[in-house]
């Protein structure tokens, strides 16, 4: 028998670092999915399969989701030029700019 977090500490850091960023950008659906993905290794720790199979699984959730966290940057950074009149209005032409989540830039 294995402990997960001590065998694979670097993807544990990995996920839990995920999940803040999931909380910062208000993304709910993948902030469960993040929990979820802490607590199945955990669970069947035992199945020497399906352990790689959610590493690698939250491998490519960690990279989206830095990769979404990009995005936001970016979107704030263009809203704010458009804010200081720097640049032509694109995200602020039918609204305000503001977002609840941003987990859906475009």
């Amino acid at each position: 028998m294995f402990l997960f977090m001590e065998d694979y500490a670097f993807i544990f850091i990995a996920l839990i670092i995920t999940l803040a960023i999931t909380v910062m950008l208000r993304a709910f659906w993948m902030t469960f999915l993040e929990v979820i993905l802490v607590f199945l290794p955990v669970v069947i720790q035992n199945n020497e399969v399906m352990v790689p199979v959610l590493l690698i699984i939250q491998l490519v959730v960690t990279v989206w989701v830095l990769y979404k966290y990009y995005r936001a940057i970016e979107m704030n950074y263009y809203l704010v030029l458009e804010k200081t009149h720097q640049k032509s209005p694109m995200i602020t032409e039918n609204d305000n700019g503001s977002r609840f989540s941003f987990w859906n830039t475009k």
